[in-house]
């Protein structure tokens, strides 16, 4: 028996589920990058805005500069929180995407035994179907030998009752 074959569309929805996974984690990457620079980007912007403001105010602020820090510092900490929160989440749907993943390779298998199977019952057709064609030209050689025996054999009988029937 011969390998199954894969059909051309699978090959291609394979290549597809490949290419829209890889598209995925690249995506997720990117964002947390950009997540990290955004923050990145905010806290830079925090400590120029702190340094600015202890060269102008006296010492007796101080305090204030340090909740101003504190304040800023919990609004990255929230937006990265909001932001673990959504990644979380992305998470799980993969994780159930993957979940499901078995199933459809178990699915594909039973695909591809139908599909080795209907392939063996047409094989077996058409060899079926080449014995009848065979037998059919076998049949018809044969008939033709019969009918050429008994066309010679009534010719013969005619000749010979010819033949009498002009003596007598």
């Amino acid at each position: 028996m011969s390998a199954a074959v894969v059909p051309e569309s699978v090959l291609r929805k394979r290549e597809r589920e490949e290419q829209w996974a890889a598209d995925k984690k690249e995506k997720a990457l990117g964002s947390r990058k950009i997540i990290f620079a955004r923050a990145k980007q905010t806290l830079k912007g925090k400590r120029l805005l702190g340094q600015k403001l202890r060269k102008h105010l006296p010492v007796k602020h101080l305090k204030f500069h340090f909740l101003i820090r504190q304040a800023s510092l919990e609004s990255i900490r929230n937006s990265l929180a909001e932001e673990l929160v959504k990644m979380t989440e992305q998470c799980e749907k993969l994780r159930t995407e993957a979940a499901a993943v078995p199933g459809l390779r178990a699915e594909l298998e039973a695909l591809k035994q139908r599909h080795f199977q209907a392939l063996e019952l047409m094989g077996e057709r058409d060899e079926e179907l080449e014995e009848l064609r065979n037998d059919i030209v076998d049949l018809k050689e044969m008939y033709r030998e019969e009918v050429d025996l008994l066309v010679s054999q009534v010719l013969s009988k005619l000749i010979l009752f010819f033949f009498f029937f002009l003596k007598t």
